[in-house]
């Protein structure tokens, strides 16, 4: 039995927000994902500044995946802010892009990880499995 663990993903495209929320269920995991659609609202999060104030709501996350292509504040920007505040927040970027110069800037900016979304739903499963093994189960 997995431990319940909270995830914020930070995506703009609902649709994939579903996908992957849909790949974590189907993979036989309890993980609590919530849903931000940018930057300033990772940010908000974060500091339990409105609307996120309540963390019986809005519970701080063990794990932050991240898109890289959002509106206003790109994934890049973001993980340079959260190294900024020196935030240990495990980051995973999550990205459609698999560039490796954005690999590499992910990476020197703090994220624990850079992950490709996957082009099927079966992978998208084996991606949720690799993200709990990776940074949930012993956390």
């Amino acid at each position: 039995m997995h431990k319940t663990k909270h995830i914020l993903v930070a995506e703009d495209s609902e649709p994939d927000f579903l996908l992957l929320e849909r790949a974590f269920k189907l993979a036989g995991l309890p993980h609590q994902l919530t849903r931000v659609r940018n930057g300033p609202h990772v940010i908000k999060y974060l500091k339990g500044e409105v609307p996120f104030q309540n963390r019986a709501i809005s519970p701080l996350p063990h794990l932050l995946i991240l898109d890289d292509n959002m509106p206003e504040t790109s994934g890049m920007q973001l993980l340079a802010f959260l190294k900024e505040q020196g935030n240990p927040l495990p980051v995973v970027m999550l990205s459609g892009s698999g560039h490796p110069g954005d690999v590499q800037a992910a990476l020197s900016l703090g994220a624990v990880e850079y992950l490709t979304k996957p082009p099927s739903p079966a992978e998208l499963i084996v991606l949720a499995q690799t993200i709990h093994h990776r940074w949930l189960s012993n956390r």
